[in-house]
């Protein structure tokens, strides 16, 4: 396949001017989500029907951007025929070629470029609910995350395509960061009530290693002039970026393993409160739910073949193309220190330390669930990143209401998803048995007239239960009534 459809795959679905996974509505809002609903509140593991439950493992996939687009196809489609990926405007220009077979890709020209790839693998884990009151649980994971939500619009294709040499450009502040790394968190949860409602406080402590990470920030709008085809001027900088620098100098990043660069710390914070239904079977089963949450709180201090840089100067530097351009034909390291030498006039000029930061991508959430009756529910969500370190990574806003039906062996949801409180997403979400999967973005694999990103996600988890043989017991399933919520006569779903 050549090399422009590639090009053309990755710019379309997971382009590097994308700023993840999402947020799984469909996977984490359920009252037997457990270790998963603790991604959008860690006191959720209070609400779960089940007594215990095991995660085997689970992995989620999320991409959104407003760069390019892919027109009239869906992510299945460009799997199976990435080479038949052509630019509109190649097609438009050859009448006579194969239009019918190809997909056409187009660029939006307006406003700033922003976007998000994110990606969570999860591996075992388990929870566990103690004399009633208190849950714990681990868990663990390895996440990846690119965002920005700060790229100039004259980095848009029809801008950067049609550049006029003697003309000056103003660029505005950019940008960028992305992380890889892997946590190991711990879960606690507690509830209890508080005169007629059930109120519950999680906590998610995790420690973070970091794999690789890189940030890029352009401090300050600075002006641009092409002067010619391999001459630039730039009028002023205040630029910072940093990066590990393991696979980028390795003699064959073929043969890379990935490595420890870095540590860190996070945290996970949530509160919930209750109604219960007036005649419940379990201390689990309310009328309303509600709760807010502080996710991601935390960051990777990475120290090890890590490199930080700034370059800032204020006077006209002229830059002849062909000098980067053999700099980076001979590898990234001597692009570095070439870019520093020309800019600063020494080629180690631009280095100021031997590590970075990355943050967490931290959010704030507030969720409702309303149970309509005993199977049918429907939760609205909204998250608003924010951001507090300084190279951040960043999440997309959500605004979700999740109609769901929910049973102890099975749940079907329709996720309505508003990101960034601008683009209408719909999914669907299904638990059977101990399988989850679903996805936010249906459309992205049915087929859509642009598509601009994809969202899927899938799990394996055995939710508590026990196997009850010879004479039949009464119960009331957990003995919580409205006129008697004494903690000695709560109980379990599943005991």
């Amino acid at each position: 396949m050549r090399m422009k459809q590639y090009f053309l795959f990755i710019l379309v679905v997971f382009s590097p001017f994308l700023g993840f996974s999402q947020y799984q509505s469909g996977m984490r809002l359920e009252r037997y989500a457990g270790l998963y609903g603790t991604a959008i509140n860690p006191a959720a593991l209070s609400f779960t029907p089940a007594r215990w439950e095991v995660s085997l493992g689970a992995f989620d996939v999320f991409a959104h951007q407003n760069y390019g687009r892919a027109l009239r196809t869906s992510v299945p489609d460009l799997l199976r025929n990435p080479e038949s990926l052509a630019l509109l405007e190649d097609i438009a220009t050859n009448p006579d070629g194969p239009a019918n077979s190809q997909i056409p890709v187009a660029f939006y020209n307006r406003g700033r470029v922003f976007g998000q790839v994110q990606t969570r693998v999860a591996g075992p884990g388990f929870a566990l609910r103690l004399a009633q009151q208190h849950s714990v649980g681990l868990s663990i994971s390895a996440r990846f995350m690119l965002s920005s939500y700060r790229i100039p619009s004259l980095f848009r294709y029809d801008n950067i395509s049609n550049l006029q040499y003697g003309q000056t450009y103003n660029v505005d502040k950019v940008k960028l960061s992305t992380m890889a790394w892997n946590e190991i968190a711990g879960h606690y949860a507690y509830r209890n009530f508080d005169g007629d409602i059930l109120f519950s406080v999680g906590i998610t402590p995790k420690f973070l290693t970091g794999f690789q990470g890189a940030y890029t920030a352009v401090n300050a709008d600075f002006d641009y002039t092409p002067i010619s085809a391999d001459t630039i001027d730039i009028g002023s900088a205040n630029w910072a970026f940093g990066f590990t620098n393991d696979i980028a100098y390795a003699a064959d990043p073929a043969t890379y393993r990935p490595r420890a660069n870095g540590f860190g710390g996070g945290v996970d914070l949530g509160f919930s409160w209750a109604m219960p239904k007036e005649d419940p079977d379990a201390a689990e089963d309310y009328l309303w739910r509600a709760g807010v949450s502080l996710l991601d709180v935390g960051a990777v201090r990475f120290n090890r073949n890590a490199e930080a840089h700034r370059i800032q100067f204020s006077q006209i530097a002229t830059v002849a193309g062909d000098t980067l351009e053999a700099a980076a034909n001979i590898g990234p390291e001597q692009a570095v220190q070439t870019l520093s030498d020309v800019l600063l006039g020494d080629p180690n000029a631009s280095r100021t330390a031997n590590g970075f930061t990355v943050g967490l991508p931290t959010v704030l959430s507030a969720q409702f669930d309303y149970g309509f009756t005993p199977h049918i529910y429907v939760q609205g969500v909204v998250t608003q990143r924010l951001p507090i370190f300084k190279n951040a990574l960043k999440s997309p806003n959500m605004l979700a209401v999740v109609p769901r039906f929910e049973h102890q062996w099975f749940s079907f949801s329709v996720p309505l998803v508003l990101n960034d409180y601008r683009f209408l997403r719909v999914g669907l979400g299904a638990r059977l048995g101990i399988i989850y999967f679903g996805t936010d973005n249906l459309g992205s694999w049915t087929g859509q007239r642009s598509l601009t990103g994809t969202d899927l996600y899938a799990g394996v988890k055995i939710n508590g239960f026990k196997i009850r043989g010879g004479k039949k017991r009464q119960s009331n399933r957990g003995g919580l009534r409205a006129r008697d919520r004494r903690w000695k006569n709560v109980g379990c779903y599943n005991q």
